[in-house]
């Protein structure tokens, strides 16, 4: 602790955590009103002002906490999952995630973070429909 005294004293600097920092900015997020289960569906927003962020990802609830979703695409996975992504039109601040629906009647809790994380949509609900390969 002293020297941490000692070093503010004589006008050094002391060595702090770097917290990554984003503008103020606002995300809104939609799900597809009607996924269907097998398929690709997707989540469109924007992102407020449009050079806020350059990408955003797709977070899901697992155990009621936030989590990116690390997902296969909707025809399985053939090699390591991925977080749906996608980059943000830088000017008009729109985007559209694609996501694989891999559930049958499953409601999910997703939403949309920034790539800093600094910021995140409201979450939102979304429940595939029953379909022949359920």
């Amino acid at each position: 602790m002293a020297a941490l005294a000692l070093l503010a004293l004589s006008g050094g600097a002391a060595c702090q955590p770097v917290t990554p920092t984003e503008p103020a900015m606002a995300i809104t997020a939609k799900a597809d009103a009607y996924p269907i289960a097998a398929t690709t569906s997707h989540v469109a927003g924007k992102v407020t002002p449009a050079k806020a962020t350059k990408k955003v990802y797709l977070q899901r609830t697992v155990g009621g906490q936030w989590v990116d979703w690390q997902a296969c695409p909707a025809g399985g996975c053939d090699g390591a999952p991925r977080v749906p992504a996608a980059n943000v039109n830088q000017s008009t601040g729109a985007y559209s995630i694609d996501y694989p629906v891999q559930w049958c009647g499953q409601v999910l809790h997703l939403r949309v973070r920034s790539a800093g994380s600094t910021k995140t949509s409201p979450g939102f609900y979304t429940q595939a429909d029953i379909h022949e390969s359920c």
